[in-house]
């Protein structure tokens, strides 16, 4: 079986389709070189890998611009994202990154859970306290209703430049549900991570709602109390709304079917188009598809995917069986 196939193209005036078919010229392989082309040829070539390499047609990003609200959860997800350790995020983390995270998950032991409705002055009490204990994460799971992340967080930061060494201060919904945080401030200790699986294992050492001085909590495991200590000073309800049940519920309101839609009405309009003229004649040109790996991939639990070198023809795994016609319906010669 030939494993090359042969790309009949017509370029057509104002055919944006043309500009996709025609960049697979662009593919590095030894089935077509500079030498079969004509200067016409190329400078088509070279003008459309141009537009592709500046441009690139992502409806995705269309339908989130075309709404407002998605356009708000999209915000939301990447600071939770920041935060969050997924199991996804980690599968694709280079080694720089992995033993950073490892790190962390060793390191992060203490955390003292706040929220804004502790009011300015408890706020402050508990930023001193974490600056003067670094071992110490403040954690916060979102920001005030009617406010966007950003001026949730700049309010948080206006109050902890205050402080140095400046606190740290996390903004993670996932932590609240994970070890069921329910009143401010709470303190938990934890035992130092293991990182196993993927995931960062920790066991609840002790826990307390209440205070915000970490040495009380250290002075009760000293002396041998362990797990839920129960509340030992004043608590709040926590007034913002956790940041994961936000972006589920603008999630479920959106109607994504007619934001499809308007996406496929629209996609064109907000397209960058490219003229193209109309072919004069005839031509056939065949391209080998194989792509080479530069370097070699490897999965995070050693499984060799590609070693460098590797050639692979895509066409050996699915064969291209398919006809393309591409025309200018504005041309009655061609319809």
């Amino acid at each position: 079986m030939n494993k090359s196939f042969p790309a009949h193209i017509r370029f057509f005036k104002r055919l944006k389709l043309a500009s996709a078919v025609i960049s697979l010229l662009a593919v590095s392989g030894p089935g077509i070189t500079a030498q079969e082309l004509s200067q016409d040829d190329m400078a088509l070539v070279e003008m459309v890998r141009e537009r592709t390499n500046t441009t690139n047609l992502n409806l995705d990003a269309l339908i989130k611009a075309s709404n407002e609200q998605v356009q708000a959860v999209a915000e939301q997800a990447a600071e939770t994202a920041k935060v969050a350790l997924g199991k996804a995020t980690q599968n694709v983390l280079k080694e720089d990154q992995l033993a950073a995270v490892q790190k962390i998950c060793h390191n992060r032991t203490r955390y003292l859970f706040i929220s804004y409705s502790l009011g300015e002055l408890s706020l402050k009490e508990a930023m001193a306290e974490a600056s003067a204990n670094p071992e110490v994460s403040l954690v916060i799971q979102g920001v005030p209703e009617g406010k966007t992340i950003q001026e949730g967080v700049l309010e948080l930061q206006r109050l902890a430049k205050m402080f140095e060494p400046v606190p740290s201060i996390l903004l993670n919904p996932l932590l609240f549900q994970k070890y069921d945080v329910t009143v401010v401030p709470t303190m938990i200790a934890l035992t130092p991570g293991e990182w196993k699986g993927q995931e960062c294992h920790q066991e609840v050492i002790a826990r307390m709602a209440g205070i915000t001085n970490p040495k009380v909590l250290e002075k009760h495991i000293e002396n041998g109390d362990t797990g839920d200590l129960g509340v030992r000073g004043p608590i709040e309800e926590i007034s913002e709304p956790n940041l994961m049940d936000v972006i589920a519920k603008r999630i479920e309101a959106t109607d994504w079917n007619g934001l499809k839609e308007e996406a496929r009405k629209n996609v064109w309009k907000k397209y960058p188009m490219e003229t193209l003229p109309a072919a004069e004649k005839d031509r056939l040109l065949r391209i080998d598809p194989t792509v080479v790996a530069t370097e070699s991939i490897v999965t995070p639990d050693g499984k060799v995917v590609a070693s460098k070198g590797d050639r692979v023809n895509p066409l050996d795994v699915m064969p291209f069986n398919q006809a393309l016609v591409i025309l200018n319906p504005a041309r009655k010669v061609e319809l």
